[in-house]
């Protein structure tokens, strides 16, 4: 083999292997749901040509499933316009590609902004867990509950709740 016709060789490689890195994880937006399947397709780019987007096929979303310790957490597919990536980790796309949540941006802030607190919205019920406190919200009332007390934020009355609170300690134990 000559070593012009080596280096062609080296160089088609070279390319190869940039296009299978290029393809591993690209941005995009979600586009398609299907909810019985629990699969999203993303839009990643516009076709330079034609001006068509370009969309992935259809992919599963990863989910923080399964943590050890028994841990388990499942979210509803993500709406029209979220935010993600599609990876595919071996550079090329198909079966083993998967979708997964980009970070938070301008266009899908955090749900909190504050310093140690971690925060879990969905529709109009948030979770929010800080050092020495927990915290409930369902359309604007909720509770805080920390290691000395538990708080309302407004007065609301529970429906159907037919029996008084019982405040004996020795009952809770």
């Amino acid at each position: 083999m000559s070593v012009p016709s080596e280096i062609r060789s080296l160089w088609k490689e070279l390319v190869r292997i940039h296009r299978k890195l290029a393809m591993a994880d690209l941005p995009g937006q979600v586009v398609q749901r299907d909810t019985s399947k629990k699969m999203v397709r993303l839009g990643l780019t516009a076709d330079p040509t034609s001006g068509e987007q370009v969309l992935s096929p259809w992919l599963d979303v990863k989910q923080p499933a399964n943590q050890p310790g028994g841990f388990q957490i499942a979210t509803p597919l993500p709406p029209i316009g979220t935010p993600m990536r599609m990876k595919s980790p071996s550079g090329v796309v198909g079966a083993d590609s998967y979708a997964e949540h980009s970070g938070f941006n301008a266009a899908s802030p955090a749900p909190s902004q504050a310093d140690g607190e971690a925060q879990i919205n969905l529709g109009n019920v948030s979770l929010s867990f800080k050092n020495g406190a927990f915290t409930v919200t369902v359309g604007g009332k909720g509770f805080q509950l920390t290691p000395s007390a538990l708080q309302m934020s407004q007065k609301f009355i529970a429906e159907g709740a037919g029996q008084p609170v019982n405040s004996n300690p020795n009952l809770l134990a």
